[in-house]
């Protein structure tokens, strides 16, 4: 098994004002010939959004896009008529497919937005755009991975149109999680929302994240503290 280590430090950053983006994979102005994308995982970024700022209304096509609010209001309008305000636990899927557009907003005036979206090639492309929320207690959940996205028509988890899953979990100290690949091939690329984790002998801080690519059917992981951990299983 190969293993890329992407540590929190070395992460792309732009700041705006309005907008601090960090960036795992190149995005816009930040680019890295090393850090193009993980397999089909495209784009891994942590925004925090300035009260009451946020993206105008642009498009997205053949794209699976996942967001993740951590912290605040996240205000959502799309073409598809769907508006909408989202907080952490709930979890949003836009499948852009043959197009669409939205606008992503803090929707405080007073406090900051974070929020961690995914963005993830589809199988199929041109595909009629789709969206999808739901609230899942991942954050509430103790040492269980809690699946919120996927291709494998897993039980609860929103569908996307790729033969991948994300997972959340929440670790007590000192507590042990394994992770069953649901397809042969498949790479995995683990964070560390927050906390400490080991992932063998290398330790995972608050925003360190390893990639796992080759011959994996099983990833288990060790935290050293309480801890929040985003995983995602993607060819």
């Amino acid at each position: 098994m190969k293993t890329q280590i992407f540590k929190a430090e070395s992460r792309g950053r732009s700041d705006y004002g309005w907008l601090h983006a960090t960036y795992s994979f190149s995005f816009g102005q930040y680019y890295d010939p090393n850090r193009l994308h993980f397999g089909h995982l495209k784009v891994l970024n942590d925004d925090i959004i300035e009260p009451g700022k946020g993206f105008g209304t642009h498009p997205h096509n053949n794209m699976e896009i996942i967001s993740i609010p951590l912290k605040g209001k996240l205000a959502h309008k799309d073409s598809t008529g769907h508006e909408s305000i989202l907080t952490c636990g709930d979890i949003q899927v836009m499948s852009a497919g043959s197009g669409i557009t939205h606008s992503e907003y803090n929707g405080s005036n007073s406090d900051i937005c974070n929020l961690l979206q995914i963005w993830i090639e589809p199988k199929i492309q041109n595909t009629q755009p789709q969206y999808a929320e739901k609230k899942f207690n991942w954050h509430e959940t103790q040492d269980l991975w809690v699946t919120i996205a996927s291709g494998f028509n897993d039980h609860g988890a929103i569908a996307i149109g790729q033969d991948a899953a994300i997972s959340l979990a929440c670790l007590k100290s000192n507590t042990s999680l394994d992770y069953t690949l649901k397809k042969k091939g498949n790479k995995c690329f683990i964070m560390a929302i927050d906390g400490s984790v080991m992932k063998g002998n290398e330790i995972l801080n608050r925003r360190d994240a390893i990639g796992l690519n080759g011959v994996i059917t099983t990833v288990s992981i060790q935290s050293q503290i309480a801890s929040q951990i985003l995983l995602i299983e993607v060819p």
